[in-house]
């Protein structure tokens, strides 16, 4: 068969930058050019209002439009808005765009959910088509955010925005990705999305990738970068950045830490913060607002320490049909509760997210749980899943540990009311913990008080304490989860609210399925209890037995849980005060036999039998433990000896001729090879006992006399 001839196609203009096209843009961005602003380097408070006037000033231009298609913009860009239904611009971008596409370097700071990330991605590939960009010029745009999955989101909207443009984009975020690949592909990229730790070592150690001809820069979240330690990071990126590069920074908060930043490398940049106050459209009057998203409801709730995963637990069971995001302080907690109350099923898809797992697990989590068409959901997090991320439908945002402070509180809470949409946040706070609400009005955040309804609160305490006795490894993550959370708020530098001494940490382990709290040792010693009480030798002695118990795993009969018998041994000056010996029956009562060395209890038939097994088993554990230290103690006993011979010998300039004795004895008759030794051996000094030897003999004695 031949082939039919195709029919003549017209080259797809489109894929080429017109120069009458370029030109006119530039003529128009130069015509409607808002007036520059007032530059600050100081964020105090006192100064938010006159500095909201820049942005008030731009909104109430008549130069500035609404809508996108009213700008300065190529046809490109204007195509992938419409075709991902971006029409009308928020404020931020009515701020924003038209100082960037003037190549201003701007500072812009919003409410979460505002759309920054728009406000940055147009001027970019704006910047990159006016300049008739290629792939032979290499990198012209450097996007820097704080987190993997705020990279992965960042390009999902590049993507769609600029899919009719002919950049070529990539993401580095480190992980598990392999560095061989990013090499072979970072040198033909002109858009980069990247963490600072990933993108400086292809700066250091990748041949051929530089940023000379970088034409505009990026950095998202900037606070939550340098909050995250990559200060030092961020010094030496930008030290290859060129001069007359455009920045643009945006963030949700503006910090003092950012200063020096801005000091150093924006060249009299465009301060517009519009976190403290919305301006209306006509009128140019100034509203006063929080820095909360408008649609947001928020809700305090004070719980007991005892109460706290009971009330998380009722949370779930009676918010079935919502989409909700839990926070904790520490990744251990994040993972302790998703174990727990997945084991409980509550009735609602449970999912984990935390900087311990793998960059592929975390990247399937956070796409499952942001799936639009994902209705009803509960994913709990760390701070990891707080800053950026654009997660749709999230209709309740928990806060089951207090944050850190309240830029870290509107992070959370801004995952959700994004936009125009409505949201509900919900922070539990221990009676100790009351003195956040304060700092929380003076940023002019507002919350309502909600009691628990008793008659839906259910108590998992029963159920928690008998699914960690089945799971040794739940028990000690529920020990790693409570040490971590107890840890993070002794190291809390606000005392005002976290004070380790009036949190019950005793009623925190009983709801987390633990019959008491762990030991929790710190740089300067152990943390007490909050009561500050002395601990009595009975009330050591119940702490030693439940420790114990918790520990070590027996297996129960098929029937019934059988009373545990356990040998402990009991200090002979606990034995001796008459009045803790007394008080020992009380202990039995609780379900455990406390047998001393003469006196034992046991019952009748398979019992008996049963107990005699646990007997026999500790008997041959505690075998293997005098056999293992008496190796050990022999072994270095051994090892001390050889080094200390060796030290005498060196001393005396003798230990080169046994190294040459012991290298030429198969070559040398036996004559001479009975001759040297003795001649070493006469002048080879005798061993003597130091008190690290003494030590270890009585240690021996000890073990053998046991």
């Amino acid at each position: 068969m031949k082939r039919k001839p195709q029919k003549y196609r017209k080259k797809d203009k489109t894929k080429f930058h017109r120069f009458s096209d370029v030109n006119q843009l530039k003529s128009r961005i130069q015509a409607e050019a808002p007036s520059s602003g007032v530059y600050y380097y100081k964020f105090n408070e006192e100064d938010v209002e006159e500095i909201t006037n820049t942005a008030s000033n731009i909104l109430n231009q008549k130069k500035i439009p609404i809508q996108f298609d009213d700008l300065p913009l190529s046809r490109y860009t204007k195509q992938g808005l419409k075709d991902n239904k971006f029409d009308i611009m928020t404020d931020i971008q009515r701020c924003t765009i038209p100082h960037a596409l003037i190549q201003r370097d701007v500072l812009a700071c919003a409410k979460t959910g505002s759309g920054k990330t728009l406000a940055f991605l147009v001027p970019l590939l704006e910047m990159l088509y006016r300049n008739k960009w290629s792939s032979f010029d290499g990198l012209g745009a450097l996007i820097i955010v704080p987190v993997r999955e705020l990279a992965i989101q960042t390009f999902d909207v590049l993507r769609k925005i600029g899919k009719h443009h002919t950049f070529s984009a990539g993401v580095i975020i480190g992980g598990n990705s392999e560095l061989d690949e990013e090499k072979a592909r970072i040198r033909q990229l002109n858009i980069l999305i990247a963490t600072p730790g990933r993108l400086l070592h292809h700066l250091n150690e990748t041949p051929g990738f530089t940023c000379d001809n970088l034409k505009i820069l990026v950095l998202d979240e900037v606070d939550r970068i340098l909050d995250m330690g990559f200060s030092e990071e961020m010094d030496q990126i930008l030290e290859n950045i060129p001069k007359s590069a455009q920045i643009l920074l945006s963030s949700a908060t503006l910090s003092l830490k950012i200063q020096r930043l801005i000091k150093i490398n924006l060249k009299q940049p465009e301060y517009i913060s519009l976190s403290n106050y919305d301006v209306e459209e006509n009128k140019g009057k100034k509203q006063k607002t929080t820095v909360t998203p408008s649609g947001l409801t928020q809700y305090y709730m004070l719980v007991e320490a005892h109460d706290k995963m009971n009330t998380v637990f009722s949370f779930l069971r009676t918010h079935t049909k919502n989409k909700s995001l839990l926070f904790a302080s520490s990744c251990k907690q994040v993972r302790f509760i998703y174990e727990a109350l997945r084991s409980l099923r509550p009735g609602v898809s449970l999912y984990e997210l935390h900087g311990r797992q793998k960059q592929t697990k975390r990247l399937e989590i956070y796409s499952q749980f942001a799936d639009v068409n994902k209705k009803t959901a509960a994913l709990f997090a760390t701070d990891v899943a707080s800053r950026g991320l654009d997660m749709p439908s999230v209709d309740w945002v928990v806060q089951i540990d207090c944050p850190e402070d309240v830029d870290t509180y509107i992070h959370r809470v801004g995952r959700t009311a994004r936009y125009k949409s409505k949201g509900n946040a919900l922070l539990l706070l221990l009676p100790s913990e009351v003195a956040f609400l304060n700092k929380l009005e003076q940023k002019g955040i507002t919350m309502k008080k909600i009691n628990p309804n008793k008659e839906k609160i259910v108590s998992i305490e029963g159920n928690l304490k008998s699914i960690l006795s089945g799971r040794l490894e739940l028990m000690k993550l529920a020990q790693k989860a409570f040490i971590s959370y107890a840890k993070t708020m002794y190291i809390m530098k606000d005392k005002e609210v976290f004070n380790i001494n009036k949190i019950d940490l005793q009623g925190l382990a009983k709801s987390m399925g633990l019959s008491t709290a762990p030991v929790i040792k710190v740089n300067s010693g152990a943390i007490d209890k909050p009561q500050g009480e002395k601990k009595g030798k009975l009330s050591k002695l119940k702490e030693k037995i439940a420790l114990k118990k918790e520990q070590q795993k027996i297996e129960e009969s098929d029937d019934e849980l059988l009373r545990v018998t356990r040998r402990i041994e009991v200090d002979e000056s606990e034995s001796e005060d008459k009045e803790d010996v007394k008080k020992l029956p009380e202990l039995q009562a609780e379900g455990v036999v406390i047998e001393n060395e003469d006196v034992g209890e046991s019952g009748e038939g398979e019992e008996e039998d049963y107990i005699n097994k646990v007997k026999e088993r500790l008997q041959n554990e505690e075998t293997q433990v005098k056999e293992t230290w008496k190796q050990r103690i022999t072994k270095k006993r051994k090892e001390q000896r050889e080094k200390n011979r060796k030290k005498e010998l060196e001393k005396k300039g003798f230990l080169e001729e046994m190294a040459i004795l012991d290298i030429d004895q198969s070559e040398e008759d036996n004559d001479n090879i009975e001759e040297r030794p003795r001649k070493v051996k006469k002048l080879e000094p005798e061993p003597k006992k130091d008190k690290q030897e003494e030590l270890e003999d009585k240690v021996l004695g000890m073990l053998d006399d046991i």
